[in-house]
């Protein structure tokens, strides 16, 4: 059924695209938002006490794993006005691999995370309920997921 549900937003969206509406991820989600929506920051487990700890571990992670993108900055967009390429799934590998180590509170839905992502940093993915149900068959997101895989982390416990 959630199967289901995902193509049918999918197809709504790519309708909604043809004609020229637009919404944004928060208008069309699969898991409406908390009606106080948490910040990206506060979604991360605080190591040494600090979320910003965490962020500039992983951030650090990031960089041993050879990503060329830094994600937690507002990315610039091709002439066309897209991501660079590969860029989408750079962030769901990083965000995914770190979401299965207990970096971020299980309280929240991997989708969450991402919108508060993209709300923390000012990027965005489009077509993202599309992205949300394929992005573990991307390329760049197997590639960067094994880079991250090859670091050897441990769980958070």
């Amino acid at each position: 059924m959630y199967s289901r549900d995902q193509e049918n937003r999918a197809a709504i969206i790519s309708a909604l695209d043809a004609s020229g509406a637009r919404l944004t991820a928060d208008q069309f989600s699969a898991t409406p938002p908390p009606k106080n929506t948490p910040t990206f920051l506060s979604m991360l487990i605080p190591i040494s006490g600090s979320q910003h700890v965490t962020l500039k571990y992983i951030d650090e992670k990031i960089k041993a794993a050879g990503c060329k993108f830094e994600i937690f900055r507002l990315i610039r967009k091709s002439t066309d006005n897209r991501n660079p390429y590969g860029f989408n799934g750079c962030v769901a590998a990083i965000i995914d691999h770190f979401y299965q180590l207990n970096y971020f509170d299980a309280n929240y839905s991997l989708e969450q995370i991402f919108l508060a992502y993209f709300e923390y940093t000012g990027n965005y993915i489009p077509k993202f309920s599309t992205f949300m149900s394929e992005f573990r068959q991307d390329n760049s997101y197997l590639k960067h997921r094994d880079m991250l895989k090859a670091l050897n982390m441990n769980k958070l416990n």
